[in-house]
């Protein structure tokens, strides 16, 4: 009898940015386990980039294949250049998805980028899977995650109070699975840095993870651009009143982005700060490690919120960027500059490590998320869902 060949469903993996992968590399690790489907990859924005670090080559160096790479960014780090962007990712995933011919395509989160795929996807009759909807945040980044879910048709939400606002804006609870955030499959696994764990990465000062030490980040917030500069010369007096070693990571290529980028590199020029460590960008396991031993995490990436909770890291979280997340304890806020940051950053310091909370998931969240793509397999015509406070307790 002749064998009948069943063809094995394509997902195609969406990335743009170094938070993208850092993310979903469980998930794609889950992925590359499964026989039972074909797994590509798609990288565009700053991951291909040198000024951001040449990011997708981490990847590479994981044992990962790059089906795809398209140069999709409009220089400039201005708001005309990130609409522009958008466009240009619409236009050249579009040709991705010709030639691949994915069955699903997975997103996560809120990058411009990513809202680019999901338009790209959805108008191809593709089934989005997109995972991190449903979270609050300041600038454009809420409305950007709001609607790549109203494009999606999987949804996996890090939280209850995000599962409900999924459910809330008129998607199917059916295909709405709170399974927590996939990088706790990792963070929850990582070891100490050693004491003689050197960074080898970046411009400025010899780290010594033996000792006290800061991390970094800052990203423009796109709706506020007047809070950039007197938050960055109110941190860098901060720092520099310290004195304490500190690795700064670039920030990300969204508008203001080149603000940040000189005040940073006119700081070190003129002042030659033997505190200041600057890099652009960091293998996710050795960032997260890096994150995970600081004495304090300051700025307003949405690392600093999400995988601290689960390691306790001490946090000053700057400006508004992620106004209405969900935070654990370990996280204050710092918004009023007639106020003192240093006095913020060293109560953080002196409190020390926090209780481990979990508020975006528990273990076993990737292998479940991949089950549950591989599995599901919604209606591409969507109806919109009336409201109903009772939601899974999956």
């Amino acid at each position: 009898m002749k064998k009948i060949l069943v063809k094995k469903p394509k997902i195609l993996v969406f990335l743009c940015d170094r938070a993208n992968y850092g993310r979903l590399k469980p998930v794609i690790q889950e992925l590359y386990l499964r026989k039972n489907v074909n797994v590509e990859i798609a990288c565009c924005g700053s991951m291909l980039l040198e000024k951001y670090g040449f990011s997708y080559k981490v990847i590479q160096n994981e044992g990962f294949k790059i089906n795809y790479k398209f140069f999709s960014e409009v220089d400039g780090a201005n708001h005309t250049s990130m609409t522009k962007s958008i466009a240009l990712t619409i236009n050249d995933f579009s040709n991705v998805l010709n030639s691949s011919k994915p069955d699903k395509v997975v997103i996560i989160g809120d990058r411009y980028e990513a809202l680019g795929a999901a338009i790209a996807a959805s108008f191809q009759n593709i089934t989005i899977a997109h995972i991190q909807g449903g979270e609050k945040s300041g600038s454009i980044d809420e409305s950007i995650r709001h609607a790549i879910t109203k494009f999606s048709h999987i949804h996996f939400p890090a939280t209850k109070e995000a599962e409900k606002n999924i459910i809330q804006m008129g998607e199917n609870k059916k295909f709405v699975f709170n399974y927590g955030c996939p990088s706790v499959d990792y963070l929850l696994k990582l070891k100490n840095l050693s004491n003689n764990c050197s960074l080898n990465y970046g411009v400025g000062a010899k780290i010594s993870f033996d000792k006290k030490y800061l991390i970094v980040i800052y990203h423009p917030d796109t709706k506020n651009n007047n809070e950039i500069q007197p938050i960055v010369e109110r941190l860098l007096d901060s720092l520099s009143s310290l004195k304490i070693q500190t690795i700064w990571l670039w920030p990300n290529i969204d508008a203001g982005s080149d603000l940040i980028s000189k005040k940073l590199r006119v700081f070190r020029e003129r002042l030659k700060p033997q505190w200041l460590h600057l890099v652009k960008n960091l293998d996710p396991t050795l960032f997260s490690k890096i994150l995970k031993n600081a004495s304090c995490a300051i700025g307003n990436s949405s690392s600093f919120v999400r995988d601290t909770s689960f390691h306790g890291t001490p946090v000053v979280l700057l400006g508004s960027r992620q106004n209405g997340r969900e935070v654990g304890k370990n996280v204050i806020f710092y918004s009023n500059l007639n106020t003192s940051l240093t006095n913020k950053i060293k109560k953080q310091i002196n409190h020390g490590i926090y209780q481990s909370q979990y508020i975006y998931g528990k273990p076993g969240a990737s292998k479940k998320i991949v089950n549950k793509i591989i599995s599901c397999n919604p209606p591409l015509n969507k109806e919109f869902f009336s409201f109903s406070y009772e939601f899974s307790n999956s």
